[in-house]
């Protein structure tokens, strides 16, 4: 049995098809929100450990085909979205005292733009993604990245890594609770999970409500089907073996200048300037959820 909020959870078993696929309770709600309006995206709330998912979720590889990474290369500004990395890395890396010569991995690589930073870095860093639309990019690039998911790579790999990264991808998988177990397995002791993704229960998701622009994101409707607050990190996280350390807002690691020019505004606008400030506050619907594995 495992303890949440005060609640007693059963330990996950075969699951219903409408089952919640983080703790296995039957008759989710349906979510009183209408995010998308053709209909094709069903939301369901987990009423034991909070969790939101779709009720389709169909295979991880069939949703992230080449139809998917087109639609995410129209709107990736690659010189924006490497300063991003490298404010994630600086950050993680002066917060949790990394030494030298690291062991990291990132899950859903993408084309790989952590890992180049990583390595300028003197990390050893090494990338899986589900899908190969970037085999031909890692090879040019001579990245160490794999074609695999997490519970594929994770195989012969425990205690391999001392950080696991996955930037925005737990709302793409089908069963987080899988995924987040392959993660925290291949993490040494006293090792570091970070979870980056947005918060349904946070204010920003509240006040926005069906505009809230983490339900059907640009690449498409289906794109996301998993959507993790605080309540359901920590169940996921625990039944993963993992000690869920705390949240920290996406933007503490986003300077003011990247995500003015991200707005196309001056820095100190006062628009730009009071949605950062927001963005950076605890009502911040972006957020990183830091996990260490436990030490015994």
């Amino acid at each position: 049995m495992s303890l949440v909020a005060g609640r007693t959870l059963p330990k996950r078993a075969a699951m219903a098809a409408d089952a919640c696929p983080a703790c296995g309770a039957p008759e989710p709600l349906a979510l009183p929100l209408r995010v998308d309006p053709d209909g094709q995206l069903t939301l369901l709330s987990c009423t034991r450990c909070t969790f939101i998912f779709a009720a389709a979720r169909l295979d991880d590889r069939a949703r992230h085909a080449r139809t998917y990474h087109l639609a995410r290369e129209a709107m990736k500004d690659p010189v924006r979205a490497t300063v991003n990395v490298v404010g994630f890395l600086t950050f993680w890396a002066e917060k949790l005292a990394w030494p030298k010569s690291l062991a990291l991995l990132d899950v859903g690589c993408a084309e790989g733009r952590l890992l180049e930073v990583a390595r300028s870095m003197g990390i050893r860093a090494e990338g899986i993604d589900v899908s190969d639309y970037y085999v031909e990019r890692w090879d040019r690039a001579r990245l160490p990245a794999t074609v695999a998911t997490a519970e594929e790579f994770s195989a012969g790999r425990s205690g391999a890594y001392d950080v696991v990264v996955a930037r925005q991808v737990i709302e793409h998988v089908r069963d987080p609770q899988s995924f987040l177990n392959a993660c925290g397995s291949m993490l040494a002791p006293g090792g570091t999970c970070l979870i980056e993704t947005g918060d349904p229960s946070s204010w920003q998701a509240r006040w926005q409500r069906e505009a809230w622009n983490f339900w059907v994101p640009k690449e498409g409707v289906g794109a996301h089907i998993s959507f993790i607050n605080s309540l359901a990190a920590e169940f996921l996280g625990r039944s993963s073996g993992l000690v869920l350390r705390g949240s920290i807002p996406q933007m503490r690691y986003m300077s003011l200048r990247a995500y003015a020019q991200k707005q196309g505004r001056r820095m100190f606008h006062p628009i730009s300037l009071s949605k950062f400030l927001l963005h950076q506050s605890r009502l911040s619907a972006a957020r990183c959820y830091w996990y260490e594995r436990r030490a015994n």
